[in-house]
């Protein structure tokens, strides 16, 4: 009863004491689970300790294996009704399209921009700035124009680049005050209707000109936006094939115009950061709503926060596991070669008979390799046999012979 006692307790010190101390670093802390609600690029990235460019490969690996990150339960009724509307939207695109709230009209469901100070902020018909907010810090870049200052920095260097393949680009307009953009769009409205004014022009607050990431770029030799034709330019061209390179994104193409609401404008480029740029265009993503509304929404981060937490989790029980069989191979070899070993190192001679001039012929044997299981039995039946005799001796030969000396 007392060794039962000491084993119960032995288990329930190690059930309760051992085990968290070996899996504590494999699952994340509780305090993870109560985060704010809103999670931003930057904050997400930090806390998975990782860049942009591992987080994108990651989600590929998981895509690959069947599971969005972007995939939001809440929003599954309108994917639905969005691709029912749109059949010949890609899937992915109707997921990434309503995690931004492309599904809703235009301005019929605005919502205040994100990470305001961070370049990767969305700015478009539903996504609008706070009335009173301005970007801080701007750099000039041409004659009165202003970038926000990475922006700035980056553009200088591209605007560099292209004068030295032979080119020369022109600042046509950057940064923009709210009120400044109202005017805009008010003169534009009056002289040309408002459906005309929204499909050219932002409304006070919706456009990206006002955070300082957006850029109109021309050609010298062409003074207006409407006359530019700035596509069928070899700097046009230029700029597709190296923009990114610098963080530079064309931010309303052609082909995508019912979903960002405006005509095609080749001389638009927005800043992004050259990372989620390069990805982007190593990616195929033609319209930043396609990538933000897949990698960089809230709901979504948080999402793929889970699943990396999961997969992270999943990559330790292996290694940990791949650790216990390595140790149980190495285990199993130093057991064999502890059993293989030989026995009787020695060579045996058997002894043949006398030669015709009296000497001894003798014949070596290698020693033979004893298994160690049939060894122990050997020795088994040995020490029986040995019992059996001293018993037969002391218990039954010993006895009879003193009844003899009695008689």
């Amino acid at each position: 009863m007392k060794n039962l006692t000491a084993i119960l307790i032995t288990i329930t010190l190690f059930l309760g004491v051992l085990q968290p101390v070996f899996y504590v670093n494999a699952t994340p802390a509780a305090s993870d689970e109560n985060r704010l609600p809103y999670l931003s690029l930057s904050d997400f990235l930090t806390e998975m300790e990782m860049d942009l460019e591992q987080y994108i490969t990651l989600v590929k690996e998981l895509i690959e294996t069947g599971t969005y990150t972007y995939y939001l339960p809440e929003n599954a009724s309108r994917y639905e009704t969005y691709q029912n509307e749109n059949p010949y939207v890609p899937y992915e695109k109707v997921l990434s399209f309503v995690n931004v709230g492309m599904d809703y009209g235009f301005y019929s469901n605005i919502n205040e921009a994100q990470d305001l100070n961070e370049i990767s902020v969305l700015v478009n018909k539903n996504f609008n700035l706070p009335s009173l907010w301005e970007p801080e810090n701007m750099v000039l870049v041409s004659q009165g124009r202003m970038l926000h200052p990475e922006a700035a920095e980056q553009f200088d260097l591209m605007r560099d680049a292209i004068i030295d393949s032979g080119l020369e680009i022109y600042v046509i307009s950057a940064y923009r005050s709210r009120g400044r953009q109202a005017r805009i769009f008010a003169d534009e409205m009056e002289l040309r209707g408002r459906a005309a004014a929204e499909r050219s022009n932002a409304r006070a607050g919706h456009s990206e000109h006002q955070t300082g990431l957006a850029v109109d770029i021309l050609h010298r030799s062409y003074g207006s936006l409407t006359y530019a034709n700035f596509q069928s330019t070899e700097h046009f061209e230029w700029l597709t094939q190296n923009a990114h390179e610098f963080g530079f994104i064309l931010r309303y193409p052609d082909e995508y115009q019912e979903f960002h609401g405006y005509i095609f404008e080749p001389w638009h480029w927005r800043y992004v950061g050259i990372d989620i740029a390069t990805v982007m265009y190593d990616m195929k993503i033609s319209l930043y709503e396609d990538f933000y509304g897949r990698y960089i929404v809230s709901d979504v981060l948080h999402n793929a926060r889970e699943l990396i937490y999961e997969h992270r989790r999943n990559l330790e029980i292996a290694e940990q596991e791949a650790a216990a069989e390595e140790a149980a191979r190495i285990a199993a070899e130093e057991t064999d070669v502890e059993n293989s070993r030989v026995t009787n190192t020695q060579s045996r001679h058997m002894i043949i008979g006398p030669s015709t001039d009296g000497s001894i012929i003798s014949d070596s044997l290698d020693s033979e390799v004893i298994n160690p299981v049939h060894y122990r039995v050997y020795l088994a039946i040995f020490m029986l046999i040995v019992i059996y005799l001293i018993s037969t001796l002391i218990f039954i030969v010993i006895p009879k012979i003193r009844e003899k000396k009695g008689t």
